[in-house]
């Protein structure tokens, strides 16, 4: 049997209804993969900001760099 991938992106007020829906299909020819997404995408100045600098094409010091990272996570 050949299967087909398809995605979906629910809104949350009809997410329920629409997996209710979906389970009642038969378990052989189904399979259901759910990934819940509750994150909101990054906004280009976050990606930028979280990446110090790496994709902006500053010059960093690597050392000065690591030692940040580092510090991060001694919080």
């Amino acid at each position: 049997m050949a299967t087909k991938r398809i995605q979906i992106d629910i809104s949350s007020d009809i997410f329920d209804k629409v997996i209710t829906f979906l389970e009642k299909l038969p378990k052989n020819k189904v399979k259901l993969n759910i990934i819940k997404n509750d994150q909101e995408p990054l906004k280009n100045s976050d990606i930028f900001s979280k990446t110090s600098g790496l994709i902006s094409n500053k010059k960093i010091d690597p050392l000065k760099w690591q030692e940040e990272i580092r510090n991060e996570w001694n919080r």
